[in-house]
């Protein structure tokens, strides 16, 4: 499995990295468009939408609701300004829906409506959609800082993933996400603080700028995990393990990019709080 997982990983990351950094925004957007409404069919099947009628509905309605925000984000530039706080807002209630559950988990037994988990679906969906877009156009080096975004998630989830296996003891969210530790946390943690030290020599940022930076980019890689641990309880809700089998050894195109959902538009608030250029 773990072969498989870095095959396609290999395969995928000079694809995301060219997509990135040298597609016109304009295509940027259409490709990113066409990962998140993969990622909103396989959400239809979280949210309990087991009907192909019922799924093509929600993939329409994501269809719009991209269609509408790319509309909004072209007529006024600083609209993004006023959905990121809400956005932020939403991950934080998240933050407390997960801790009441992996606290008392007899909640996992508790009744989630249909639509309850469809409007999640389209705030994590329309979140990640204005983060990415948001970041890639962020100043002149918006392609450069969704990279290093991206990099920074493969690089916090490799960290936690092996230093979770080899140290692993004090599960992090047992009742969510039985494989994740405290260990693994801090594994993704401190790689995050070398590879912000290392970006930042090249950015020539000042002392005062290096510390924002990397607060920034930990706060970003704090909320990757919370939004993994977010998809991995509405999948546990639903009794799936994965989200979907389109990336091999990886699951669904949900399954790897539950970090981004939160991470995204975190990062670009964090940004744009701190000032940095």
């Amino acid at each position: 499995m773990l072969k498989l997982r870095i095959l396609t990983a290999l395969v995928l990351m000079p694809l995301v990295i060219l997509a990135v950094l040298w597609l016109p925004h304009r295509w940027f957007t259409v490709v990113l468009t066409a990962i998140l409404l993969l990622g909103a069919w396989e959400w239809a099947y979280i949210a309990g939408l087991k009907t192909t009628s019922r799924r093509v509905s929600f993939l329409v309605g994501a269809g719009v609701l991209f269609t509408v925000l790319t509309w909004v984000l072209h007529a006024n530039t600083n609209a993004i300004n006023y959905l990121l706080l809400p956005i932020f807002i939403a991950w934080v209630i998240a933050f407390i829906g997960v801790v009441r559950v992996n606290t008392n988990p007899a909640l996992l037994g508790a009744a989630r409506g249909v639509l309850f988990n469809i409007v999640c679906g389209y705030l994590i969906l329309a979140g990640t959609f204005i983060g990415l877009i948001g970041i890639r156009q962020y100043q002149a080096q918006g392609p450069q800082l969704l990279l290093l975004l991206l990099i920074l998630i493969w690089v916090a989830d490799s960290a936690a993933y092996f230093t979770g296996r080899a140290l692993g003891k004090h599960k992090l969210a047992v009742h969510v996400s039985p494989g994740k530790s405290w260990e693994g946390v801090i594994g993704a943690l401190l790689a995050t603080i070398v590879t912000v030290y290392i970006v930042s020599q090249y950015l020539n940022h000042t002392a005062t700028e290096q510390i924002r930076f990397q607060l920034v980019c930990l706060l970003s890689v704090a909320f990757s995990i919370l939004g993994d641990l977010t998809e991995s309880l509405f999948k546990r809700l639903a009794g799936i393990k994965d989200s979907g089998q389109i990336l091999p050894g990886h699951g669904g195109i949900m399954d790897r990019i539950d970090s981004l959902t939160a991470a995204a538009p975190v990062f670009l608030l964090g940004l744009s709080v701190a000032g940095i250029r």
